[in-house]
């Protein structure tokens, strides 16, 4: 298998979705048995992963490389997605497409032996969403689903931060927008991961609470009001406290997410509100047809 230049992009882009500097060293001599240091030249991640890619392009490793990096990355679903599309557009060429690896994470033997990804659930705790989750919940887990949700998949003492960037990669996430979620810095930072891992609007299943102002434009712009209100209070604690006395994977991690939150929020707000959404009774609808008919819509593209 030989690659364009185009496809070489393609295939840069699915990289840098799942690896660093040093996950990528570590892919190519584990899996390629070759030192990443004697192949390219210091720089940029994404120069870096170029030089890799050209070098397995050029000395018949593209196979290899592809298929180390879509096995040690298999939860990734865009990652996934966007090599699968790679691989067809090859296969659609003349080349020989990889047939691909079934992650272990995905259901096997439910929906009449049909394969799915995860499908993960945001929310804010204690408010009337809960309720809809529930009934979401157990509505597609009885169908089958691998339906997942922090209070039965988070474990004690696990990462809240490490589940919510799972939640960003997944494939279909059910979002509960509510006015309490759109100021909650862990729903809005699941909805900033989920947007960051591309196709924002195809992976995410709105459901709107009454509550949750987003038609309005006035209405938009006071979450945005309120994110630059929580940015700008943090930074004059920072500036008082000094952050050289912040942990970078601690407080400061932590005020780099609501900055991030904050220059973000406009966009996240504006896509939700642009959207066609459906509140909990419609939603709700026949055991949640239309939610289950747009999960299935994205499954097929998934696969």
């Amino acid at each position: 298998m030989r690659l364009t230049g185009p496809q070489i992009q393609k295939l840069q882009k699915a990289i840098l979705l799942g690896f660093d500097a040093a996950q990528l060293k570590q892919l190519t001599l584990f899996q390629l048995d070759t030192d990443l240091d004697e192949i390219v030249s210091p720089g940029p991640l994404a120069k870096v992963v170029f030089q890799l890619i050209v070098w397995a392009n050029q000395g018949g490793q593209v196979e290899s490389l592809i298929n180390a990096v879509r096995g040690e990355r298999s939860q990734i679903q865009e990652l996934q997605l966007q090599i699968g599309d790679l691989l067809r557009e090859v296969a659609e060429g003349g080349g020989e497409i990889i047939e691909p690896e079934k992650p272990d994470d995905r259901v096997g033997d439910r929906n009449g032996g049909r394969a799915t990804p995860p499908i993960y659930i945001s929310y804010a705790w204690g408010n009337d969403g809960e309720d809809v989750v529930d009934r979401v919940y157990d509505s597609l887990k009885a169908d089958g689903y691998d339906i997942r949700r922090d209070k039965h998949d988070l474990a004690y003492k696990g990462s809240i931060t490490e589940f919510e960037k799972e939640i960003g990669r997944g494939a279909c996430v059910v979002v509960v927008v509510s006015d309490k979620s759109l100021r909650s810095p862990h729903c809005m930072y699941e909805l900033l991961e989920i947007f960051k891992n591309l196709n924002f609007r195809e992976r995410i299943m709105p459901i709107v609470l009454q509550d949750a102002k987003i038609q309005k434009l006035k209405d938009r712009l006071g979450y945005v009001q309120h994110w630059q209100a929580e940015y700008r209070e943090l930074e004059k604690l920072i500036i008082d406290v000094g952050p050289g006395a912040l942990a970078a994977d601690g407080s400061f991690g932590e005020y780099q997410k609501i900055k991030e939150i904050f220059q973000h929020a406009d966009k996240l707000v504006s896509i939700l509100g642009d959207m066609n959404t459906a509140t909990p009774n419609h939603i709700a609808a026949d055991d949640f047809e239309l939610l289950k008919s747009a999960i299935e819509e994205q499954i097929r593209r998934w696969r």
